[in-house]
């Protein structure tokens, strides 16, 4: 089947002359880094065979961001980053490796994905799914839809709107992941080509540079978490220091039902591992662009792109040793690290990009020109919802390719 971008379609009417077709065909199969294995995305795909998954993620997602604001929403933003970049938004970097099975690692084991997070509240969606329309809602528009609604909650609504019907892929592989996720040591030219390789431009770039480093349902039906899949959900089982899970049940009151979803989600997911924060960074990762002595002038030997003021708030945060100091962290976006907003863009202008790849949009004509129009904050957050979009339709799979997977961390047995 031909690979084709959501939202164009094929031609394929008979009026149209053989040559145009052939030429048109070939276009499409050239655009690789936005193809769509199957049929486009749409909204609302699953309005008929499971009503309810739009809300039910939703309300999972919120009830568990309400329990963690400052890290969870960017955690989950750049799960779906990480997952779209290596093999399309296929969820493959859900997939657990399988430890002495002789295959090679997964992509959540490569080093670019060891600080991911949000996999929890992941599965928490998944097993509510499953229990309510088995083997329907995908993984990866589960993760679309978790990266949407955690970065809305701080707006009380919906910040862009997510077409679905992608379907799970069965490959993973750290190779592929380290291969693939933009490095934050790179330099324009290589973070171009990387972003070009997905079918996204310079505009996509610099846009989704600010969502990936920073870290209302009405009557929608709210099904709360019930007995029938406790034991399906990964990591998180009742114990005598928890409160008894609700039934399932399906309530149309949202007010009456939900606190007891989030009185749930607290407890439970307060007391799971957590990962790094990623509207943190620690020193070891930029270590680079403080390069230099320790005294008093030693600012003026790191990175010249660096505020030099910044240089030597970040060197004393960091100690002499910054260069293998994984303990400290340190803002990405300092003023305002645990906010989704358009200050990542103030702080670009300032020279306070804490990454050399931050520093390298300024190094492009075409970056640096859109920079200050993205330091308004609704014209950010348009903008940003337009990337997104966008960058979701990466690599999809659809109509028959791909899975539906029963867990998220594992492709379906044959």
């Amino acid at each position: 089947m031909a690979r084709c971008c959501s939202g164009m379609t094929s031609p394929t009417s008979s009026s149209v002359p053989p040559a145009l077709l052939v030429a048109a065909t070939l276009l499409l199969l050239l655009a690789g880094g936005c193809h769509v294995h199957g049929a486009p995305l749409k909204a609302h795909f699953y309005r008929r065979s499971c009503p309810a998954a739009e809300a039910v993620v939703r309300d999972i997602v919120l009830a568990s961001v309400a329990a963690d604001p400052a890290a969870l929403p960017a955690k989950l933003l750049r799960l779906f980053f990480h997952d779209c970049f290596v093999r399309g938004c296929d969820a493959s970097v859900l997939i657990d490796s399988t430890p002495g099975s002789g295959s090679a690692a997964a992509e959540k084991d490569a080093a670019p994905n060891a600080s991911l997070g949000g996999f929890d509240v992941i599965d928490t969606a998944k097993a509510v799914l499953e229990a309510v329309c088995p083997g329907t809602v995908s993984c990866a528009d589960i993760v679309a839809l978790a990266a949407r609604d955690a970065v809305s909650f701080q707006f009380g609504r919906d910040l862009w709107d997510v077409q679905l019907g992608r379907r799970d892929g069965v490959v993973s592989r750290a190779s592929e992941a380290r291969a693939s996720i933009p490095s934050p040591s790179g330099n324009f030219t290589a973070l171009e080509a990387n972003f070009a390789a997905k079918g996204l431009d310079v505009k996509d770039l610099v846009i989704l540079s600010a969502g990936v480093t920073k870290q209302s349902p009405g009557i929608a039906i709210v099904l709360m978490l019930g007995r029938a899949w406790r034991s399906s959900v990964v990591g998180l089982r009742e114990t005598a220091a928890e409160p008894p899970i609700p039934e399932l049940s399906v309530c149309f009151n949202h007010h009456t039902c939900i606190p007891a979803v989030v009185a749930w989600l607290e407890i439970s997911l307060s007391k799971s591992a957590g990962a790094h924060t990623i509207g943190v960074a620690h020193c070891n990762t930029f270590a680079a662009r403080l390069s230099g002595g320790s005294g008093p002038n030693s600012a003026a030997s790191a990175d010249p792109a660096l505020n030099a003021a910044y240089a030597a708030e970040l060197r004393a945060r960091c100690g002499p040793a910054a260069a293998s100091n994984n303990a400290t962290a340190v803002p990405m976006d300092p003023g305002s690290p645990a906010r989704f907003d358009a200050h990542y863009f103030v702080n670009l202008k300032l020279g306070r990009g804490l990454f050399a790849s931050d520093a390298a949009l300024l190094a492009d004509r075409r970056a640096a020109g859109m920079i200050h129009g993205l330091t308004r904050q609704e014209h950010f957050l348009r903008e940003f919802g337009n990337a997104v979009r966008k960058m979701g339709r990466v690599g999809v799979l659809t109509g028959e390719h791909g899975e539906i997977r029963r867990h998220c961390r594992a492709v379906n047995s044959r």
